[in-house]
């Protein structure tokens, strides 16, 4: 008899024989993947469009960014919905205290840097908040522009996080 069973940690076994004895049963253990929500997945297919372009540059992000939102658009995922979760994103970035301290130890405006982090993926972007630069650090000379200016992004921000922000 076939037995799936779930466990709390999110992960699946499936015993091919529930009768059979420890030393001969086979298991397999399943991991669940997370399913993306449409900002990680524009972001992750902006982010192929932008690394097949030969002019890489801040312009250029924003265009990959638009036209991936496109087809996005067309679902109901608009450029509005996009632009209000990269603000929360940001946002949540430059919330973090330890983060605008290295910032200003090294000399980085702490906006235009968390725009580019908050295209990061959610272990790298916490990595970066939580360890330092480590992970970017080769990266950090592109990012001295902001991907979308402060005064684009406050339009966005319906919470008033971005309020009390400024882009120097």
């Amino acid at each position: 008899m076939d037995n799936i069973s779930n466990l709390n940690n999110g992960e699946s076994t499936y015993n091919e024989n529930d009768n059979a004895s420890k030393s001969g049963s086979q298991s397999i253990t399943i991991k669940k993947t997370r399913t993306k929500n449409d900002f990680d997945k524009v972001l992750e297919k902006a982010k192929r469009v932008y690394n097949a372009q030969i002019n890489k540059n801040i312009e250029t992000l924003r265009k990959s960014i638009e036209y991936v939102l496109i087809p996005f658009d067309e679902k109901g995922y608009s450029e509005a919905k996009f632009k209000s979760e990269y603000t929360k994103r940001v946002s949540s970035i430059l919330d973090s205290k330890i983060y605008c301290v290295r910032c200003k130890q090294k000399e980085l405006n702490a906006y235009n840097l968390a725009t580019h982090i908050a295209m990061l993926g959610m272990k790298k972007r916490h990595e970066v908040i939580d360890k330092g630069f480590g992970i970017i650090q080769k990266d950090i000379s592109e990012m001295k522009e902001p991907v979308y200016p402060l005064e684009e992004l406050k339009k966005y921000d319906t919470l008033g996080l971005l309020a009390d922000v400024s882009a120097e």
